[in-house]
């Protein structure tokens, strides 16, 4: 980095304000357009986005990219089943974007591995912050990012036309200019009636209230954490259920079904499933299917139970031909 460590938190919610700002318009856009035929795509950015907020992460800051990484990827896997008989380039786009945030965990495992690196020869972080009248800022009509990319290829030299601001224009070092909301001659432009107060950064993990809720015919069931009592009673034979996000938790759906289809992360392949009296179990795997996409694996419905030296042994029926 090239600042210090701030000094207070609530410089510090202000550095990343900008950032959770985009974040929270990213979610709500997405919460907004659950019709969309592109509503897996939506959520598989969503989802992974929440990684860039690993900069408040107290420790161990990979592993919550990791989290976000799974969270997307279980939108991902259903983009990537949907379109890989139809059209090659989603299937690209979800692989592109779950390799963006791989390479992400990596760098922060590997330059951040126990919390956010200051440099302790830096500036002040408090002179990185600007001011920005986000009640004002005007959503219409599309926006031409030329001149954004234009301005990233310069590299470093994007930075050579900033000024630094010193002391002297900071309202919070200089309280004399507070009661005239003029910060210099220079031109530099205040925010006249202050930003709202930010929330902790804390605040910034964007965890998502449990939900359970029937929407037409999909039972969305996401975001429970040690809940051993979620019960499902009343799902009719045309409903689908979705189970993402959940931990340490107790589902149950009466009287429903006995298949599904289980997506699993590199991370889960030490999983124990345990089936009875089901059919239609087909477990995901990821990276080992043609082009590197999911391969189907399907549990063994039958069993074949021989007796052996006064044991019974059971194992799985294969069928031939």
């Amino acid at each position: 980095t090239q600042s210090t460590k701030p000094k207070t938190k609530e410089t510090f919610v202000e550095l990343i304000r900008p950032t959770q700002r985009a974040l929270e318009k990213v979610c709500s856009y997405t919460e907004n357009n659950r019709p969309s035929p592109f509503f897996n795509h939506l959520s598989t950015v969503s989802e992974g986005i929440a990684a860039l907020c690993w900069v408040s992460a107290d420790q161990k800051p990979a592993g919550f990219v990791g989290d976000m990484k799974d969270s997307s990827q279980y939108y991902a896997n259903r983009v990537i089943k949907e379109f890989k008989e139809k059209e090659s380039s989603h299937v690209d786009w979800a692989n592109s974007f779950i390799l963006l945030l791989t390479e992400l965990q990596s760098y922060v495992k590997k330059y951040h591995a126990d919390g956010l690196v200051w440099n302790p020869k830096g500036a002040d972080p408090e002179t990185f912050i600007v001011i920005v009248d986000y009640d004002n800022i005007s959503e219409k009509g599309p926006v031409d990012m030329s001149a954004v990319f234009a301005e990233l290829n310069r590299g470093e030299s994007i930075t050579s036309n900033l000024k630094k601001v010193d002391s002297s224009q900071m309202t919070h070092k200089n309280p004399n200019l507070r009661d005239s909301s003029v910060v210099s001659e220079v031109g530099v432009k205040v925010h006249k009636k202050g930003p709202a107060a930010p929330p902790k950064p804390a605040s910034l993990s964007l965890k998502k209230p449990p939900k359970k809720i029937l929407e037409g015919n999909k039972w969305i069931i996401e975001n429970f954490e040690n809940d051993p009592n979620i019960l499902i009673g009343d799902a009719a034979i045309n409903h689908l259920v979705y189970i993402y996000g959940c931990k340490n938790s107790t589902i149950q759906i009466m009287d429903k079904t006995d298949s599904g289809q289980l997506f699993l992360s590199n991370e889960c392949f030490d999983i124990e499933i345990v089936t009875s009296k089901s059919s239609s179990i087909n477990v995901n795997l990821p990276g080992i299917g043609e082009n590197g996409d999911y391969a189907e694996k399907p549990i063994p419905e039958q069993l074949k139970s021989t007796i052996m030296d006064g044991k019974l042994i059971s194992v799985p029926l294969e069928h031939s031909g």
